[in-house]
C-alpha cells in the first residue's frame, strides 16, 4: 500500500511541466494575437473570447478569491483562442501531427 504521502509527490513533477505548458501556449497564443491582430480574419472572435476570459476572470476576483468553481466557465474559451491564435500554422507541414 502507497502513502498518500508519497502518492502526492509522485505527481509534483507532471503537476508542474503542465502548468507551464499551458502558460506557454496561452502566452504564445497572445503574442500570436498581437503580432496578428490587424490582420487575422478570426479578430472578432478572438477579442471576444478575450472580453470573455476578462470578464469571467474579474467575476472570479470580485465574488471571491477562489477560482476553481469559474475555470469551468473559463477553459473553453481558453481553448478556442489558443486554437484561433495557431490557426495560421495549421497549412505548414511542420505543424502537421502526423
Amino acid at each position: 500500500m502507497i502513502s498518500a504521502h508519497i502518492a502526492w509527490h509522485s505527481y509534483k513533477g507532471l503537476r508542474t511541466f503542465l502548468l507551464f505548458l499551458w502558460l506557454a501556449l496561452l502566452a504564445g497564443s497572445f503574442l500570436i494575437f498581437i503580432k496578428n491582430a490587424r490582420s487575422s480574419k478570426h479578430r472578432p472572435l478572438m477579442l471576444g473570447l478575450l472580453g470573455s476570459l476578462g470578464l469571467q476572470f474579474s467575476f472570479a476576483h470580485a465574488y471571491g478569491t477562489e477560482l476553481c468553481p469559474l475555470l469551468a466557465l473559463l477553459v473553453y474559451a481558453l481553448v478556442f483562442f489558443i486554437g484561433l491564435a495557431w490557426a495560421e500554422f495549421a497549412e505548414r507541414k511542420w505543424f502537421d501531427n502526423y
